[in-house]
């Protein structure tokens, strides 16, 4: 026999109609003959026990008066009731009064009230009762025989319906089947149809709106939607040809434009080796800065000294002007060699912007040519910040060399100042001044815009700039505490903003406090210095301010100098970098026996090496070479007028 699972969908739908129906027949039947049996039992027993009562009450009174034949008589009257088989009355003492039918089985002494079924016979015992007083007692035993005859009927009765139903549910279910599986058949004859002709205009037909109508729609739609994707299948295989012939000739001018690519690439390296070439340069710089500082301060300050005992009508005099400017530019070109690595030792003053903006207002017109119009918009409310003036300076000739680059018809700059410039994103949480320089040039895409500040970038022709322009003003910018920031855009302009914070009111307060005019003094100081020409120089400017001057080429020679001499030594004016001993060391092995004696430090070397040396420019006493005659006697004034911190007394409790 097949399994379920393996027959047809018409044997399944009529084995399940089939079997549905006959085990809700069989369940009808089994509940009706159950019901009958229950109900037709207790109606017999209801019945009998009636029928009892009936006898009981017309005998009532042949008991009580000891009648026997008029309980005969009563008793009697059962020859109209069927299945009775035998009736007795017994007295008040459970004699027997009068008897009916066969009741040879029945107790004698029975018990009043009392019904049950035994052994296939209905058993009633019924108490006889005159004014409420029992007087005898009524037995009747009933046969079941027509019970059971009723039960076994109502079993062949319901076993013809059940065969009947399943005789008319067979054809029916066959129908049913036919009605269902139809359809399915029809469809899956469709889809046989589709899979082996590639025909997709067929269609299932639908034959109502149930399940299977909308199963029907379905495959109909699939087939829409495979013919449609067929269609676009085509489209796109038609498209692909067309793209691969396309990128037939994009790949020929990709060779070509990597053939480009690499003729960029070489020129980058050699842009590279350019670069390396700068930083050479740079890293140069910063090694010969020692030494090359060391002669501009002998240059400068002999110059100075030399300007000082001359008549200014004597020609001399003008000479040594013109040595002292060309000083002056060597050591700005040193400062501007070393601004783009940050290397330079920075000078800040506390200045106020909006001088500085004016100072260099005249400059500027003549840096920019008269073909571009300079503005200035200067608020009067900024406060003072503390930078180096020469690198400000620096900052703003390279913003507006640049401006005028992008700028060679013609146009317009304008430099601006605000205090907390609400315009501007608030890159500071201080209180903080902005310098605008905005142009109306040609503007930078963002690809320009990206690596703007990188060194040796420029949009600038072969031999126009070397890209160090605006690295030395981001460098400028950080080294100062401050930030820049850019806004620009193709033909519509360039804005560059640097903000930088401004100065405490008190410290503002002290700067003024110490502008002070030049004055010398009578102390002594140690001179220690390894370069003689330096040294000599510095010799002759401090006794020119009235100072008494010990002199050392380095640091052993200033520890026997000091042990030599037996009077006070108020200041150490020392170099940092030495050979034998630092400056720094010698410093310290001096404090040790002379608490209270004052220290400044100088020295031509960048600012890294300093620190690499223990000096921090910002807390201790520093001058940078080369620096002017006024610088020395001022620091050195400044530093001994500094009151001495008082001893810290020691003893016993």
């Amino acid at each position: 026999m097949r399994r379920l699972s393996d027959m047809s969908i018409q044997a399944k739908l009529k084995a399940i109609i089939l079997a549905t129906s006959g085990l809700a027949l069989l369940s009808a039947s089994v509940i009706v003959v159950a019901h009958d049996a229950v109900t037709s039992r207790q109606r017999h027993m209801d019945r009998a026990r009636l029928l009892a009562e009936v006898i009981a009450t017309q005998s009532c009174a042949a008991v009580d008066f000891d009648d026997a034949t008029a309980a005969a008589e009563v008793l009697r009257a059962l020859d109209r009731v069927k299945n009775i088989e035998g009736a007795r009355l017994f007295r008040r003492d459970g004699t027997m009064l009068a008897d009916y039918g066969s009741a040879s089985s029945m107790p004698p002494r029975p018990e009043p009230g009392e019904c049950r079924i035994a052994d296939g016979k209905v058993l009633i015992w019924q108490s006889v009762r005159h004014e409420q007083e029992a007087v005898g007692t009524l037995y009747i035993r009933a046969s079941l025989a027509e019970l059971s005859e009723r039960f076994w009927l109502s079993i062949a009765v319901v076993a013809g319906a059940l065969a009947i139903g399943l005789l008319v549910a067979f054809p029916l279910a066959t129908r049913l089947q036919r009605v269902v599986t139809g359809p399915v058949l029809e469809l899956k004859k469709t889809m046989e149809v589709v899979a082996s002709h590639p025909d997709r205009a067929v269609r299932a037909q639908k034959r109502c709106d149930d399940e299977l109508g909308a199963l029907a729609d379905g495959f109909n739609s699939m087939l829409v939607q495979i013919e449609e994707r067929d269609t676009a299948l085509r489209r796109a295989h038609d498209d692909l040809e067309r793209r691969v012939d396309e990128r037939t000739i994009e790949l020929q001018r990709e060779v070509e434009e990597r053939k480009q690519a690499v003729a960029e690439l070489r020129a980058k390296e050699e842009q590279l080796v350019q670069a390396q070439k700068m930083e050479a340069v740079g890293r140069l710089a910063g090694g010969v800065a020692h030494d090359f500082n060391n002669m501009l301060q002998a240059i400068l300050g002999f110059t100075s000294m030399g300007l000082t005992v001359l008549d200014p009508a004597d020609p001399v005099h003008g000479y040594l002007l013109e040595v002292q400017k060309a000083g002056e530019r060597a050591a700005s070109l040193t400062r501007q060699l070393l601004a783009f690595s940050r290397r330079q030792v920075l000078q800040p003053k506390v200045l106020n912007l909006n001088v500085l903006m004016s100072d260099m207002q005249k400059m500027l017109r003549r840096l920019i040519g008269e073909d571009i119009e300079l503005l200035l918009d200067l608020d009067t409310a900024i406060r003072p910040v503390k930078a180096d003036p020469g690198q400000i300076e620096q900052l703003i000739l390279n913003l507006a060399v640049n401006a005028r680059d992008a700028m060679p018809k013609g146009g317009r700059i304008v430099i601006r100042t605000r205090h907390n410039d609400p315009a501007v994103p608030e890159t500071l949480s201080v209180p903080h001044v902005t310098i605008s320089v905005s142009d109306t040039g040609c503007g930078m895409d963002a690809a320009t815009r990206a690596h703007l500040f990188e060194p040796f970038f420029t949009t600038k022709l072969k031999g126009q700039g070397t890209g160090l322009g605006l690295s030395t003003v981001y460098g400028i910018v950080k080294q100062s505490g401050g930030q820049i920031r850019l806004d620009s855009q193709v033909d519509r302009g360039t804005t560059f903003h640097i903000t930088l914070p401004c100065v405490p009111n008190e410290e503002v307060r002290n700067e003024t406090r110490g502008m002070r005019p030049l004055r010398g003094g009578a102390e002594t100081i140690l001179l220690v210095e390894d370069e003689d020409t330096v040294r000599g120089m510095l010799r002759g400017i401090l006794m020119r301010a009235g100072y008494r001057v010990l002199e050392a080429r380095n640091g052993r020679v200033a520890l026997e100098t000091v042990r030599e001499f037996h009077g006070r030594i108020h200041l150490l004016l020392t170099d940092v970098v030495m050979p034998v001993m630092g400056g720094r060391e010698l410093a310290e092995r001096l404090q040790a026996s002379q608490p209270d004696l004052k220290v400044v430090y100088m020295s031509g070397y960048t600012e890294d090496q300093v620190v690499l040396h223990g000096i921090s420019m910002d807390r201790m006493p520093f001058l940078h070479k080369p620096f002017a005659p006024a610088a020395l006697v001022a620091k050195v004034r400044e530093v001994l007028d500094v009151p001495a911190e008082p001893a810290a007394v020691s003893g016993g409790p």
